[in-house]
């Protein structure tokens, strides 16, 4: 830049240009439209320790008893709209898993409400637990239309059952099929009258299901950050490789991406 140019001036016409955000979800409005954007995961309580992990170990479908998981909040029923997702529910509880089996020992659940509480050391306990042990993570809408436990969900090996108000609001849709592992339903399933999301998903192939909870065990590895406790590792396959790609095809760098193991794997032929 010429060292006569103002540069707060400058930065006042053109900053909008000149910057791109990092942003957890998308904060296009009528008046940020012109906002340079990238979404990125929210960090979530599971980790790959080193570049080597290609899958994150999870329970295997066969040992997942409950088929649908609806992880919320207490103040959920302020919402009507999501309410109605909750008449398909067949047990509620807030008890963790392993005390809630003690129970009810080698039960199956169709659909288990866990509500969750407001503290995060809660959530690490029992929330992520609960999802290890479930086949579907429903995900509804909260304020927004992301939600962290998206993210959670998938480092669980749960597949997300994601009801988006109007696109999918998660991160690196330009390299990532979320239909490779998620469900995606319309807005419009909120509307009473649908049918059950309990019927929806049951009807699902068996080998669709496992292909999906195959894929989002490989995926998995790009929504999250690494923790690497070895100093000779220079570079994580994770979320930050898929932030440096985004940047790169955003300002025309040339980036090496052959080396993005999972994300260019054939899923669809891939079964546990």
């Amino acid at each position: 830049m010429p060292p006569d140019v103002n540069l707060e001036a400058h930065f006042e016409k053109n900053g909008k240009q000149m910057l791109t955000f990092l942003t957890y979800e998308s904060v296009h409005t009528k008046s940020t439209d012109s906002l340079s954007e990238i979404v990125i995961p929210y960090p979530s309580y599971g980790h790959f320790l080193h570049s080597r992990e290609r899958t994150l170990y999870t329970n295997p479908l066969q040992s997942r008893n409950i088929f649908i998981l609806i992880p919320i909040g207490e103040f959920y029923y302020e919402h009507s709209k999501r309410y109605d997702l909750l008449r398909d529910v067949t047990t509620v509880t807030d008890a963790s898993y392993d005390y809630f089996m003690e129970e009810n020992i080698n039960k199956t659940f169709e659909c288990v409400q866990y509500i969750t509480g407001e503290c995060p050391q809660v959530i690490t306990q029992y929330v992520i637990q609960w999802m290890q042990h479930s086949v579907f993570c429903l995900q509804p809408r909260g304020d927004t239309d992301s939600r962290k436990s998206f993210y959670d969900s998938v480092m669980s090996g749960c597949i997300p059952v994601i009801i988006p108000k109007s696109t999918n609001p998660y991160a690196f849709q330009d390299f990532i099929d979320y239909e490779k592992f998620s469900i995606i339903l319309p807005f419009s399933y909120l509307d009473l009258g649908n049918e059950s999301i309990n019927d929806i998903l049951a009807d699902i192939p068996r080998y669709k299901v496992v292909s999906l909870h195959s894929n989002v065990r490989k995926i998995a590895q790009y929504l999250q950050y690494s923790i690497s406790e070895n100093e000779e590792v220079k570079e994580e396959s994770d979320a930050l490789q898929l932030i440096f790609m985004a940047l790169s095809d955003r300002f025309k760098i040339p980036y090496d991406k052959k080396r993005l193991y999972n994300l260019h794997t054939n899923h669809d032929n891939e079964y546990d």
